[in-house]
């Protein structure tokens, strides 16, 4: 998705841009004695994205973020000490910004930097809830994601507020009609956006009333999804604790004059699919007096094949509720209306909210197409696992998991025994 914006949004060959943004890089020339991995800002020419990529065989619109063939910065601002293996991440998200050459880790309010996927910078706060707003300072936002649209970077994450109550958990069961049975307490949960002129901050939040989806949605997980149009959405899970069965909808987002994203979703939210679509819920229905588990959905993200069509990864759990699995569908139309269809388990074990990338290209290597997800889903030790992705014709298949650069971190799920 990046390529696709970054296409769009980038000037010409001719501007040169120093990569300084909010002090994100130094100044100052570095020293042969400065600490591993830091080093000075890069002047960089802001290039056509979409003619670089065409240059150099990659997609601008396969909906995944960075750039094929973007290059790799040589040092960065920051003393990388920690090790990828050694940092608690749930829902990882890694941005690859062509502009500085680092990527970016995005954990709650914080972002790490590297240019290796190994070797991490200690965290940095990145977002900070205002305090007026409708959401609840502090509460910890959950699942953070970055983009670049429109010559700015945006951050989605979801934020709550436990104190305000949409609905209060009822018996009142099907007297009333449509109201039906309130078997949750809902309170208020959604995806807002934030905007900077640097992927480390500080973002700020552009709409502090309400999040993007309706306010009486308890909603999470969005991510940027931008149409063959230009069209920017935003596609997110609606919670099952408020719908049982979860569902995958999609808003557009609205934009002012200049192009920026407001924060406020326009017109209606779209719906996609409904978590019980997932083939192995059929296949694990049984006679007996235990309860079915909620259908949960989470987690949505895109890639569009060489062929042209369109997948969806999203997450829920199977096992009757004792594994959290990465899943995928694919539209009937190629586009996000769909019809969806749904396939099968890409990654199970008690893995998910997957997200892909484009690795940097560096020393002769090409960029990779690659797979973040979180292991050890409601455990203590949960860590960010990587997999190498192939893109073949109407297919994204993974070939391995890249050890090398996660760490192989230890995965303590057990299968059930029933």
């Amino acid at each position: 998705m990046t390529g696709r914006i970054l296409a769009r949004n980038l000037a010409a060959a001719s501007t040169v841009l120093v990569v300084a943004l909010a002090g994100l890089l130094p100044l100052a020339v570095g020293s042969s004695a400065a600490p591993t991995g830091v080093g000075t800002a890069k002047t960089i020419p802001v290039i056509d994205q979409r003619e670089r990529q065409n240059a150099q065989g990659g997609s601008a619109d396969d909906l995944v973020a960075g750039v094929n063939g973007a290059q790799s910065a040589s040092t960065l601002p920051c003393e990388a000490t920690d090790e990828l293996s050694d940092i608690g991440t749930h829902d990882p998200f890694i941005m690859p910004d062509p502009v500085s050459g680092i990527y970016y880790l995005y954990q709650g309010r914080t972002a790490r930097m590297s240019i290796d996927l190994v070797n991490w910078c200690a965290p940095e706060t990145v977002f900070t809830v205002p305090n007026g707003t409708w959401a609840n300072p502090r509460q910890s936002p959950w699942a953070p994601e970055a983009w670049y649209f429109n010559g700015k970077y945006y951050w989605f994450g979801t934020l709550h507020n436990r104190d305000t109550v949409l609905a209060e958990a009822s018996t009142q069961g099907q007297a009333c009609g449509d109201c039906g049975q309130i078997w949750q307490t809902q309170t208020a949960r959604g995806t807002i956006v934030a905007r900077s002129d640097s992927p480390m901050g500080p973002f700020e939040m552009v709409n502090t009333d309400s999040p993007v989806a309706p306010a009486d949605f308890m909603t999470l997980d969005g991510t940027l999804f931008v149409d063959g149009d230009g069209t920017p959405w935003m596609v997110y899970a609606h919670e099952w604790i408020q719908k049982i069965d979860g569902t995958i909808e999609a808003i557009r987002l609205e934009q002012d004059e200049n192009g920026d994203l407001t924060g406020r979703g326009t017109g209606d939210p779209i719906y996609l699919f409904k978590g019980s679509d997932a083939p192995w819920y059929g296949q694990e229905a049984r006679a007996d007096n235990v309860q079915l588990p909620p259908y949960v959905t989470d987690a949505p993200s895109f890639f569009r094949t060489p062929s042209g069509e369109l997948l969806m990864y999203w997450t829920s759990y199977r096992k009757h509720n004792n594994e959290y699995v990465v899943t995928r569908a694919r539209s009937e139309s190629g586009e996000l209306v769909g019809p969806w269809t749904q396939e099968d388990v890409v990654i199970p074990e008690n893995k998910g909210h997957s997200m892909l990338f484009w690795t940097f290209a560096d020393k002769g290597q090409k960029s990779q197409l690659m797979m973040a997800i979180h292991n050890n889903m409601n455990r203590q030790n949960i860590r960010t696992e990587l997999y190498e992705m192939k893109a073949t014709g109407n297919d994204l298949r993974l070939v391995r998991q890249r050890t090398d650069l996660d760490g192989d971190p230890v995965s303590s799920w057990v299968w059930p025994t029933d």
